[in-house]
C-alpha cells in the first residue's frame, strides 16, 4: 500500500519489487476494512494497486520479468504487467559470496577451491556418513534443499526419484519442509531405499552447506522460479545444478555441452516427468567421465554470483524512480562497494535530493518563462 499512499507526494518516489506473483495480498473489499484506501486508488487487490502506483517496478530476475507478462506465469495480472512494462525491470538476485565460500566455510568437512577439487570427495563421504547413506565415493549423490511445495517441482521429482534410484547407483539427500503431503511421500520413499535416500524434514543451514559441498549434483525442477538462490549456492560449491528452464534458473544455469565444454548445469524445458528423468540420467552419465565432470564443477564455481552488478542496476532503478539522469554529480558518490559507510550513503542521498530539487526548480522556471506573453 505504500506506493498508493505516497502517490500524491511529489517529493517521494517508490520502487515496488515483485518476488513471487502468486502472493497478491487482500482483495479490495477486505482491504477497505483493514486500512485507509484513498479515493483515487485502483486495482482489485494490494499487489495490483502497488503495480499501478509505484514509480518503478522490479522483479528478481530478467527472465521472470518477461514471463509474468504471459498468461502461463502472470497469475491473472499479465494484462496489467504488460500495460506497465515500461517501468518494469528484472534485476537478478545475488548471494553472499564471503559467507558461502567453500574455501573458508567452517561448516563443511574439507575446504576446497576450483584448483583442488580432488579433495572435495571428502565432503561427500562425510555427508554420506552423517545422513545415513552408504559411504561410496563412486556413487552419484543428488541433493535437494528446498521448500517442499508445488512451486519447487516437488510433485515432479516424486514421480521420478524412485525410478532413478531403481535404475542407477545414485543416492539422494533431501532437506526442507513444506506441504505435509509431499513430506509424507518423500519420507515413505526413503523407507523403501535405505542407504540410498535420506530425507530431513527441517531447516538446518549448516547441513544445507554440507549438502551443497558434498553432493555431485543439485536438483531444482521448479514449476516457476522468480529467481532462486539454491541453484546459486550449488554453483558456488561445485554441485552441478539440474534445473528446469524457467525464471531466474534461465539466467543463472546454462546447459552443459560436452562437445564445446561450455555451460554449468543440465537443463530441461517442459514440465514433464520424462523430461526431468532424461535430464537426470544425462547428468548421471556425465558423472562417469571424471575429468570432464571436474571441469564442469570448476565452471560452476567460476560463475559470477555476487551482488556487485545487481547493486549498480538497483542504483539506476532508484535514479529512474526519482527521474534523475544516470550520469552526473548525483551519481558520483554512489558505488556498489559494500564497505561504504552510513555517512557516505547519507551524503550521496542528500546530494541526489539536492540535485532533484534543483532540477525541479529549473523545470518550473522554464514553465514560467514559457507562460509569459
Amino acid at each position: 500500500m505504500i506506493p498508493v499512499w505516497m502517490h500524491q507526494s511529489p517529493d517521494i518516489a517508490t520502487v515496488f519489487t515483485i518476488h513471487n506473483l502468486a502472493y497478491q495480498g487482500p482483495w479490495r473489499w477486505k482491504l477497505e476494512r483493514m486500512t485507509w484506501c484513498p479515493w483515487y486508488m485502483q486495482g482489485h487487490n494490494t499487489l495490483a494497486a502497488a503495480l499501478l502506483y509505484a514509480d518503478q517496478v522490479s522483479t528478481v530476475s530478467p527472465t521472470y520479468s518477461q514471463q509474468i507478462q504471459t498468461a502461463l506465469y502472470g497469475e491473472q495480472l499479465e494484462g496489467l504487467l504488460s500495460f506497465i512494462s515500461g517501468k518494469l525491470r528484472g534485476i537478478l538476485n545475488g548471494i553472499d559470496t564471503e559467507s558461502y565460500d567453500p574455501a573458508t566455510d567452517p561448516a563443511i568437512a574439507r575446504q576446497y577451491t576450483q584448483t583442488n577439487l580432488e579433495v572435495r570427495s571428502e565432503n561427500k563421504l562425510a555427508l554420506q556418513t552423517e545422513v545415513g547413506l552408504s559411504p561410496n565415493s563412486q556413487a552419484f549423490v543428488l541433493g535437494i534443499v528446498s521448500r517442499l511445495v508445488e512451486q519447487k517441482g516437488i510433485d515432479l521429482a516424486i514421480q521420478m526419484l524412485g525410478q532413478f534410484l531403481s535404475y542407477t547407483n545414485g543416492q539422494i539427500v533431501i532437506l526442507g519442509t513444506g506441504d505435509r503431503y509431499y513430506e509424507t511421500q518423500l519420507w515413505e520413499m526413503a523407507t523403501r531405499f535405505p542407504g540410498r535416500m535420506s530425507v530431513y524434514l527441517l531447516y538446518n543451514d549448516a547441513l544445507a552447506r554440507r549438502i551443497y559441498a558434498g553432493t555431485d549434483a543439485f536438483l531444482m525442477p521448479s514449476r516457476f522460479e522468480p529467481c532462486g538462490i539454491s541453484q546459486m549456492l550449488a554453483l558456488r560449491y561445485g554441485s552441478v545444478p539440474i534445473v528446469r528452464r524457467t525464471g531466474g534458473l534461465v539466467d543463472t544455469v546454462f546447459h552443459h555441452d560436452p562437445a564445446t565444454q561450455s555451460g554449468n548445469g543440465y537443463c530441461f524445458d517442459r514440465y514433464e516427468p520424462l523430461d526431468l528423468y532424461t535430464c537426470m540420467i544425462r547428468a548421471w552419465e556425465g558423472f562417469h567421465y571424471p575429468d570432464q565432470w571436474r571441469a564442469l564443477q570448476a565452471r560452476c564455481m567460476a560463475a559470477n554470483l555476487d551482488w556487485a552488478e545487481s547493486a549498480k542496476a538497483y542504483v539506476k532503478l532508484y535514479q529512474a524512480a526519482k527521474r534523475l539522469p544516470e550520469d552526473g554529480t548525483e551519481t558520483e558518490h554512489w558505488t556498489a562497494d559494500v564497505s561504504a559507510t552510513a555517512e557516505q550513503i547519507a551524503e550521496a542521498a542528500e546530494a541526489a535530493e539536492a540535485t532533484a530539487i534543483a532540477a525541479r526548480q529549473r523545470q518550473l522556471a522554464k514553465q514560467a518563462l514559457k507562460s509569459k506573453p
